[in-house]
Formats: C-alpha cells, structure tokens, sequence
C-alpha cells in the first residue's frame, strides 16, 4: 500500500507535468534549454500554486478539481514565464 503523502506528492507530480506538456503543445520555446528552464519552473508552480487558483475559482476542494488546478496553474505558469522571457529580451534590445 502507498501512503498518503507519497500518492499525494505522484498526483501533484503528474499534473503539473501534464500540464507543462499541454502548454509546451500549444507554445513550443525556441530552444530545448528554454523549455527545460520553463519546465523547471512550471512544474514546482503548479504543485506549489493550486490551492490559490482553486481558491480564485471558487471550486470545492476534492482530488478531481485539485487535479485539475495543478495541471491549469503549471500551464498558465508556462505562459507567465514565456511572456518574462520575452518582455526581458525586448527590454535588453537586439544583440550585436
């Protein structure tokens, strides 16, 4: 039998990986280090984030709407950090 903690940990885990790979499908990085960098950082979002979204949304705390606020905080996490990256390289000006 797996306890708690460690099943609660996977299902975290699992969504916010599937919900970095539903934004890396709908907005591909440039490079393979800029998704890994935004992989890096979406994912721990959306294990750390949910509850304030699923608060913000007003839904009712089960596994199904905790589940589905993982995988939409690591998702929206995914554009939030693409859209930084962006407005820096703007503000840094064109190389050369």
């Amino acid at each position: 039998m797996i306890p708690e903690a460690v099943a609660t940990i996977a299902v975290k885990f699992g969504g916010a990986v599937l919900g970095a790979a539903l934004a890396l499908t709908f907005q591909p990085p440039k490079t393979i280090s800029g998704a890994l960098r935004r992989l890096g950082l979406s994912i721990p979002s959306g294990m750390i984030f949910h509850p304030q979204l699923a608060e913000w949304l007003q839904w009712p705390r089960n596994w199904d709407n905790d589940f589905a606020a993982i995988v939409l905080t690591s998702a929206i996490s995914w554009w939030i950090f693409g859209a930084i990256v962006r407005v820096l390289e703007v503000w840094k000006g064109p190389k050369g």
